[in-house]
């Protein structure tokens, strides 16, 4: 039986954008900023931070911060926060609902889904630009 109930479907849909979000964020923090010369091509070549996972890892920072600005239980939203991207299974549940249906309306208005975010800087940032507050 499907799940025809409007608001679960929207968190639903909100919390996999945060997870998305926070997937590709958890990846870029475990970026290497200096890549050596790989010699060996039966080795995969390394990963390396470049300006697109920059402008993302900012993105990301920013719009976190303005969505969870001005609350007064800011300080434990934003603690949440790095919980969840730490995978730290301590977070407290109604605080962790909060931050995902925050976070995530805001990574969505913001257009940060992984998907739609890198194609954009592969076609060039045009009018997106980093958007702080």
């Amino acid at each position: 039986m499907s799940d025809t109930n409007p608001a679960r479907a929207r968190f639903a849909r909100l919390s996999a954008i945060f997870t998305d979000v926070i997937e590709r964020y958890r990846t870029i923090l475990n970026l290497h900023p200096i890549v050596a010369s790989q010699i060996d091509d039966e080795i995969p070549p390394n990963r390396r931070l470049d300006f697109s996972a920059v402008d993302f890892k900012i993105d990301i920072e920013n719009a976190t911060a303005a969505s969870l600005h001005g609350f007064p239980d800011e300080d434990k939203l934003q603690k949440t926060w790095f919980q969840l991207v730490a995978k730290d299974q301590t977070a407290d549940l109604a605080l962790t609902k909060k931050v995902v249906r925050l976070c995530g309306q805001m990574y969505q208005k913001r257009g940060l889904e992984p998907s739609r975010y890198l194609r954009k800087i592969k076609r060039g940032r045009g009018e997106h630009l980093q958007v702080t507050k």
